[in-house]
């Protein structure tokens, strides 16, 4: 299946794969901030020319891993893998489980408490969608779902939800999944933390709901 890709495009990809890891091993000694391009490029052996080539900025790199994060929860709410409150719980424990992920995602709220504009459409291709799940095929690319509309299947899904309560989940699940992370980071919580304070958040949440 892999063969039917050029060697150039499989190379390309795998470089930027390359730099995604460089950067989120990076962080389990250094904040975002301190990691410098520079840094990246010597882990992965390759110039600052070929970084810019396939990232604008530093900050590319973290949309990069949402866009390959998003795809992953995308295919399991194709596949059915899960189904309502399993679906949301799915959700946080995909991330909890990500190395660490408490860095992460603080990184993406200071990401995206600076930018003004909303950012640039990202999209994979189709070798990068192979990438992150070679069992994956679909006849039509699928669209990747954003984080508010994964959370919008799954509670659609919950019969114990109403219609009108739609929204108000959807922002209490967005509000957990970026303030725990916080929490968990500004409190120096240990390594695991993270997956039991979401799981106690969403129990508190969905108390005496089911399915």
């Amino acid at each position: 299946m892999e063969k039917k890709f050029s060697l150039r495009e499989r190379k390309k990809i795998q470089t930027k794969i390359s730099v995604l890891n460089a950067m989120l091993d990076g962080l389990s000694e250094k904040t975002f901030n301190e990691i410098r391009v520079e840094d990246i490029c010597e882990k992965v052996n390759i110039s600052k020319v070929t970084f810019f080539k396939y990232f604008s900025m530093k900050e590319d790199v973290l949309d990069y891993f949402v866009l390959r994060w998003q795809y992953e929860r995308t295919i399991e709410i194709h596949q059915k893998r899960f189904i309502g409150l399993e679906g949301i719980y799915q959700v946080f424990k995909s991330v909890s489980e990500v190395p660490n992920a408490d860095k992460i995602i603080v990184s993406l709220i200071n990401y995206y408490s600076k930018i003004r504009n909303r950012p640039r459409k990202l999209e994979l291709t189709a070798y990068e969608r192979f990438t992150v799940d070679p069992q994956f095929e679909n006849e039509h690319p699928i669209e990747i779902l954003p984080l508010d509309k994964i959370f919008e299947v799954y509670i659609a899904e919950s019969r114990h939800i109403l219609c009108e309560d739609k929204d108000k989940y959807i922002n209490q699940l967005i509000t957990l999944f970026y303030g725990v992370p916080f929490q968990v980071h500004i409190r120096m919580l240990e390594k695991g933390a993270l997956s039991n304070l979401y799981k106690e958040s969403l129990d508190l949440l969905f108390i005496n709901k089911s399915g």
